[in-house]
């Protein structure tokens, strides 16, 4: 795909707070189009890119210090599940 074939382009921000320990202790995200008004706050995050250069995958796994295991399985459980529908 050119840069010519771009019809729009959007934004999505998102900032980490870090405590005394470099641990993770808020995750808040914006994008431009989701229809939602301002910052949302989250407890845990999974980010991969396709580098289509080195045919690989770039990760960001983060969870703040207030996850709980329980939460933490269920997460990784509805991300596999999204992953299967994808």
């Amino acid at each position: 795909m050119s840069t010519n074939d771009i019809a729009k382009q959007s934004d999505i921000s998102i900032q980490v707070g870090l405590n005394s320990e470099k641990h993770p202790v808020k995750i808040e995200w914006m994008a431009q189009d989701s229809g939602l008004d301002g910052k949302k706050e989250s407890k845990a995050m999974m980010l991969a890119f396709w580098d289509k250069i080195e045919k690989s995958t770039m990760r960001i796994d983060l969870w703040t210090t207030e996850m709980t295991v329980e939460e933490m399985q269920f997460f990784t459980y509805e991300t596999l599940r999204s992953m299967a529908d994808s």
